[in-house]
């Protein structure tokens, strides 16, 4: 019996995970900075942007678990089909003869980005303990 070693391939690990979780963080950020800015700096401003910044990531979290579950097929694939209606080629996906089909044909690219959800909850885990500590503060001082 042989026994297969798993080799680790940095650079596809990278590109779907390290770059999703770049840009989920800096979107947090620009969110965190927009709330502390626009309301005016202040410790209540800076918990309530870490805050929202949590929110998104855990709202984003859920969103792209659904997405790879396959809870939107039904709708991309109509969506698919609806503007296959306005173009005269058949070169939107006229291999898809239902949404059976087309949900067949995700299950590749699904299993590859099995956990990408957890990226998300990363970056949620990071601002939950940003809001804690920021919360925390203000509460002390106030």
């Amino acid at each position: 019996m042989e026994i297969k070693k798993y080799k680790f391939d940095f650079r596809r690990f990278f590109f779907l995970y390290g770059i999703r979780f770049l840009i989920a963080f800096f979107v947090a950020l620009l969110i965190f900075i927009l709330i502390f800015v626009l309301t005016g700096p202040s410790l209540l401003s800076a918990t309530n942007g870490a805050f929202y910044s949590l929110v998104t990531m855990l709202i984003a979290a859920f969103g792209s678990y659904a997405t790879n579950a396959g809870f939107f097929d039904i709708v991309a694939y109509s969506g698919l089909r609806f503007l296959k209606r306005f173009t005269k080629s058949d070169k939107i996906h006229a291999d898809f003869y239902g949404t059976y089909d087309y949900t067949k044909s995700k299950e590749a690219v699904r299993r590859e980005s099995k956990k990408v959800f957890l990226v998300y909850l990363i970056v949620a885990l990071l601002y939950l303990i940003l809001t804690l500590i920021l919360y925390l503060i203000y509460k002390l001082n106030y």
